[in-house]
C-alpha cells in the first residue's frame, strides 16, 4: 500500500468535500492502515483547523 498516495487522496477529497471526508477519515475502516502515519495526522489536523477558521468567520458576519 502506498500511504502517501492514499494522503495525497484523501486531501483532494478532503478539498471537495470536506465535512463528508473528515469524518469518514476518522471513522471509516477503510482508513485504518494509514491512520498512525504522520501525514494522516497532520492532513486531518490541518483540515480541521482550516474548517474552523472558516466556522468562526461566518459566524462573525
Amino acid at each position: 500500500m502506498n500511504s502517501q498516495l492514499a494522503v495525497n487522496n484523501l486531501k483532494s477529497a478532503i478539498e471537495l468535500n470536506p465535512n463528508k471526508w473528515q469524518e469518514l477519515a476518522k471513522t471509516d475502516s477503510d482508513f485504518v492502515k494509514i491512520r498512525q502515519h504522520a501525514d494522516f495526522k497532520q492532513l486531518i489536523r490541518q483540515s480541521q483547523e482550516s474548517r474552523n477558521q472558516k466556522s468562526r468567520k461566518k459566524s462573525k458576519k
